[in-house]
């Protein structure tokens, strides 16, 4: 099992499991694992503000992006119940 989130650190949408966790990324590499799944990620430089706001966006994105898949999804089995 991975390891758990730790309260300081910066915030992060894990690209695989779409969770938002807090971590702390290597000095280097800026790399970090998703305390939830495990998955490598890789952090910009930006402030903790500017990464609260990147995040915001990200997931409206993501959030108007499924709700789009939603609507053809229900479209295409109103219009296949209507061809019956």
């Amino acid at each position: 099992m991975p390891a758990t989130c730790t309260p300081e650190g910066q915030p992060l949408l894990c690209r695989t499991c779409q969770r938002t966790v807090i971590v702390e990324p290597s000095v280097l590499a800026r790399d970090v694992c998703c305390p939830r799944c495990g998955s490598l990620n890789w952090m910009a430089e930006l402030s903790p503000a500017e990464w609260v706001e990147a995040q915001t966006w990200l997931r409206s994105v993501q959030r108007s992006w499924w709700r789009k898949v939603w609507d053809r999804l229900v479209q295409r089995r109103q219009s296949e119940a209507s061809a019956k």
